[in-house]
């Protein structure tokens, strides 16, 4: 709104103020670091920029079924403004994990008699979700441990030592939840922790799902072969904000960014 101040630190009960989990408004910052120190203003203006039905359109897409009206969580839905499932949202890194592709989630494989004969097997059904470039630039920036290091440490439980693994930590307002999701390119887990009363437990994500993702996933991928994650191609767009240089102007992607088409031309009207 007009009305709203949009200074850092400058509240307004009549408008949303989202805030950093520390407090901190740290100045102009690239998606890489914003995403790996898990920055929420970036979060809010991504979604703003890509709409909120469109993003809601994507997570249907992705698996997601408990999102429905984007008006009741507003902007606050990137933040865990809006519940679902853990069984979905692990669903839906699974994507990252299998190149942008989705699997369908089933828990029998096949059926066989006592001979060995197949009765039944499930067929699985790919559909692509994401392009392969833009799948392989989220797991570069998930797994890339020294982004995350000035908040999280070098030795976090979201770091493995030989092991290449991406990982998202959350945690929602006042301490309810605590989530950590994390993926190989063969394996995808899920950790949530919460009260049945659903009373604050003081600590963030990190700290309570964190150390069980990681002691699961450490024997876990005991079963699989160390994987590289594929890494993105580097493009030049010819768009000092999509390559990698920090404009100060306010709102300034607006100017060379299409939302339709990120890396296509400039907008005629932006």
């Amino acid at each position: 709104s007009p009305e709203c101040n949009q200074t850092y630190g400058k509240y307004d009960s009549k408008c949303y103020h989202p805030r950093n989990y520390d407090n901190k408004f740290i100045g102009l910052i690239d998606i890489r670091t914003a995403l790996a120190q898990s920055r929420n203003l970036p979060s809010v203006k991504v979604l703003y920029l890509a709409g909120l039905e469109e993003t809601l359109g994507l997570a249907k897409s992705f698996g997601i079924t408990t999102l429905e009206n984007g008006r009741v969580y507003g902007l606050s839905l990137v933040l865990g403004g809006g519940e679902v499932k853990l069984l979905e949202m692990t669903k839906a890194y699974s994507v990252f994990a299998n190149d942008g592709i989705k699997v369908p989630l089933n828990f029998i494989k096949k059926i066989e008699d006592g001979n060995g004969n197949i009765i039944e097997e499930i067929k699985k059904g790919e559909s692509r979700i994401l392009p392969s470039q833009v799948t392989r630039q989220i797991n570069d920036i998930l797994s890339d441990n020294e982004a995350r290091a000035p908040v999280f440490g070098w030795n976090s439980a979201l770091y493995f030592k030989d092991y290449n693994v991406a990982v998202k930590t959350g945690t929602t307002q006042f301490f309810n939840d605590a989530w950590a999701i994390g993926y190989t390119p063969s394996i995808a887990t899920g950790v949530w922790i919460g009260n049945n009363d659903n009373s604050s437990m003081t600590k963030p994500g990190v700290v309570l799902s964190g150390p069980i993702w990681h002691n699961f996933m450490v024997e876990a991928l005991k079963n699989y072969p160390k994987e590289e994650f594929k890494k993105p191609e580097e493009i030049i767009t010819g768009k000092p904000v999509l390559d990698g240089e920090i404009l100060e102007e306010f709102h300034s992607i607006l100017y060379y960014v299409e939302k339709k088409d990120p890396q296509g031309e400039i907008p005629e009207d932006p």
